[in-house]
């Protein structure tokens, strides 16, 4: 691969430069090949933006070969996914290490614009949008999918293309990115709690449907793999559901419509659609596989997260009234389903597989259980805390992929810590939460409003997270490990020493370290 040639638009200076942040360096060939077989394994049947046939043919062929961009690209997304000794085998430390050089390397060839082709450009803007290295990063997630879906609509990716000359294979092609555009739009707007990029209002292009996905085999189908039919339907029934959750977002983060009766109208019509969803399913994707295919547990969290979204939004003027009864333990369900899909995840060690919409889905439900462990019921304390240690594992579990997970782990840990202090029950003799310094910047820095779908309600005992000049959050003590079979009834059994943040992702939190030794990790964790 010549760099020069690609890059033919760019001077010798900014060749010089490039070359300096390590932009064109490549794994070797037996690495790059394990990367691309995760990211096709793991990435694509999620966001099926690239051509397989044609990124596979253009990697073998040196005198048309990919862009350094999409390529850079590629490996990092695939970095988040494989085995660590993979990543060691290649030089770094650990994967959050890969990760960050190979984000830079991506983003040092985007900022010198060393790629002029828009279509490549937007497709790895979107797979940049996936690193969010810290709370107080400026161009984080939000920035970098905001900029491919302005360059998407820059090139009309967002009208219909039935009438232009283009291929039918581009037209394809056009309409799976465009969708992948749309669909992690409303996730990230649904998580952060912010109005959608891309309104349906405003588009034209046709829902997507099984024959956008016929496609010749790419050659060495062991590295680029083969769509199977699962992949299909998981996809179409994903942007589907994201079309409903555009109504959704519209209707629990509207500025200006307040009208409580025209809100609880609107989210039950969002209600019935989400059952309809649920009914179109087809057996492939019903809630019983979810065991034997990850992705379609991905897509039931997915549906789990936005019905309790939706529930818990509606607010009628009485609080005692029946139907917010039945939308608390309608989102309640949710949650309790979203556990139990998680377990399922976890003890079939497919934590690493899972897409970065499960973290705030997690958050969702997490804030549902705490309201068990503060009812007063033992039964119910005792439930919710085994429910919200399982997700805090997972979150700690997801980590190693989004480090976003260990801020929500931390940010969840802190709220439950809080309210242990301030509810009915006295804090346990050995809590060091009076230790705790609950000074500094608000949750919302950590891009999570009380709005959102990763926070809870704001109330006058909403946690702070202590910041450092440089963005790092203190206060926080991940070191010891246990996992006791009987869980206790006070808040202890959640916060206090049970679970831990990865050591690796210590120092991105500004975690002072010590030389206490630690207990030795599950067998699960495993990256």
């Amino acid at each position: 691969m010549n760099p020069s040639y690609q890059g033919r638009n760019c001077d010798s200076v900014t060749m010089d430069l490039l070359q300096r942040q390590d932009a064109f360096s490549i794994p070797s060939v037996e690495i790059c090949r394990e990367l691309f077989r995760v990211y096709f394994k793991y990435v694509h049947k999620h966001y099926p933006i690239l051509d397989r046939r044609d990124f596979a043919c253009r990697y073998a062929d040196p005198t048309n070969p990919p862009s350094f961009l999409l390529l850079q690209a590629v490996l990092f997304m695939g970095s988040g996914h494989c085995d660590v000794s993979v990543l060691k085998d290649a030089g770094f430390k650990s994967r959050y290490d890969a990760r960050l050089a190979l984000f830079k390397r991506t983003k040092a060839l985007y900022d010198l614009d060393y790629e002029s082709d828009k279509l490549t450009i937007c497709q790895s803007l979107f797979l940049m949008s996936f690193w969010w290295n810290s709370p107080t990063d400026q161009k984080d997630t939000w920035h970098w999918l905001g900029n491919s879906i302005s360059l998407a609509l820059t090139i009309g990716m967002h009208r219909d293309t039935h009438n232009s000359d283009m291929s039918l294979r581009d037209q394809r092609l056009w309409k799976k990115i465009w969708w992948s555009l749309f669909t992690e739009d409303k996730h990230a707007a649904a998580a952060l709690g912010r109005p959608v990029h891309i309104r349906l209002r405003d588009c034209d292009v046709e829902q997507l449907c099984e024959s956008d996905f016929e496609e010749e085999p790419a050659r060495d189908p062991e590295i680029f793999g083969v769509q199977e039919r699962v992949d299909v339907l998981y996809v179409l029934f994903l942007s589907n559901l994201s079309k409903i959750v555009e109504r959704i977002i519209d209707k629990s983060f509207n500025a200006h419509d307040k009208t409580l009766a025209a809100q609880a109208d609107t989210l039950q019509l969002c209600e019935e659609w989400l059952l309809d969803w649920e009914r179109r399913l087809p057996p492939e994707l019903h809630l019983s596989r979810s065991g034997e295919c990850v992705w379609t547990g991905m897509l039931h969290i997915a549906h789990c997260w936005f019905r309790i979204l939706t529930h818990r939004s509606r607010t009628p003027e009485n609080p005692s009234s029946p139907s917010r009864s039945t939308s608390h333990q309608v989102a309640m369900n949710a949650a309790n389903r979203m556990v139990r899909i998680i377990e399922e995840v976890l003890s079939s060690s497919a934590i690493n597989q899972c897409p970065i919409h499960v973290i705030p889905a997690l958050f969702a439900a997490m804030s549902m259980h705490a309201q068990h462990i503060c009812s007063g019921d033992p039964v119910r304390e005792q439930l919710g805390s085994v429910k919200i240690r399982l997700s805090m594992i997972a979150l700690r579990e997801l980590q190693s992929t989004w480090p976003v997970s260990g801020w929500i782990f931390l940010l969840f840990t802190k709220i439950i810590r809080r309210i242990r202090d301030t509810d009915d029950y006295p804090p346990p003799a050995n809590s060091s939460s009076d230790t705790m310094t609950e000074t500094g910047v608000q949750a919302d820095t950590l891009g999570v409003g009380g709005e959102s779908g990763m926070a809870p309600p704001e109330t006058a005992t909403q946690p702070h997270i202590q910041m450092t000049p440089n963005g790092n959050a203190v206060g926080w003590d991940p070191h010891g490990i246990t996992m006791p079979l009987n869980f206790s009834t006070d808040w202890s059994g959640v916060t206090d020493g049970d679970l831990c943040l990865d050591p690796e992702f210590d120092f991105m939190i500004g975690t002072p370290r010590t030389s206490t030794p630690r207990i030795p990790r599950s067998n699960f964790y495993n990256s």
